[in-house]
């Protein structure tokens, strides 16, 4: 129904479903390291996209988010 690349990071695609459409927006943020003022900027970029989604859509965000908060703890995801 409708694709829109907001810029190099982030795009949206609008699918029509049989019961309701749906919207995938596909973002890279910027890795950790970047400064605030490039993180700061994508977000800036990326609400918009978000809030001009239908309210009746099925939302999807996928992507590579790139960030690292805190002490990273392996665990298992399946079984003990």
């Amino acid at each position: 129904m409708n694709f829109e690349a907001v810029f190099e990071r982030i795009c949206s695609l609008r699918i029509r479903g049989k019961f309701n459409n749906f919207t995938i927006i596909l973002v890279h943020e910027p890795a950790e390291e970047k400064n605030e003022l490039v993180k700061g900027s994508f977000y800036d970029k990326c609400n918009p996209v978000y809030q001009r989604i239908p309210a009746h859509d099925t939302t999807v965000v996928v992507g590579n988010f790139n960030t690292k908060i805190g002490r990273e703890v392996f665990k298992p995801v399946t079984g003990k």
